[in-house]
């Protein structure tokens, strides 16, 4: 059985873990914005002599690490819900290659299921099909919910 000071500890914990996150969010969309923002000037101009060291240096910036993070980038810097083929289709756009899959998309299926059951990622119907989102909305509301959920008490109580 936990101490006091222990659930006290393991609820900070958490509450931190959960700015944090939030931070995380926020510190991602501003990345995106700036990527997109590059990537914008950039096609303005006709010399690709020019232009190439620019996006070369993007992407070794923006890169994501594995299959899972490219499609939380993915998810993230989306302005709504979308489907697997959707998700599949914007993944070279943000830096992760598909070549060496030879059906990614039933990957992709398997990670976006298991981001909505693990992460802040939730799965809703789009146009009649299964689409997944990015909940943007992560605040202490949602960990107060969780905290208590599971007895530990927030420091809002």
């Amino acid at each position: 059985m936990l101490s006091s000071p222990e659930k006290k500890v393991i609820a900070t914990y958490l509450e931190q873990l959960a700015d944090l996150n939030v931070q995380r969010a926020q510190i991602e969309s501003q990345m995106q914005r700036i990527e997109t923002g590059i990537r914008g000037i950039l096609a303005l101009s006709d010399d690709e002599a020019e232009v190439m060291p620019y996006l070369e240096r993007l992407d070794e910036i923006t890169k994501p690490e594995g299959f899972t993070d490219a499609i939380r980038k993915v998810l993230r810097a989306a302005d709504g819900p979308l489907t697997p083929s959707e998700v599949k289709d914007a993944l070279p756009g943000a830096g992760f290659a598909l070549d060496e899959y030879s059906n990614p998309l039933a990957s992709i299926h398997t990670i976006l299921k298991r981001l909505a059951k693990t992460e802040a990622f939730e799965e809703v119907e789009k146009e009649g099909k299964t689409a997944y989102k990015y909940i943007r909305i992560i605040g202490r509301v949602t960990t107060a919910r969780a905290v208590r959920g599971i007895g530990i008490p927030h420091k809002d109580r």
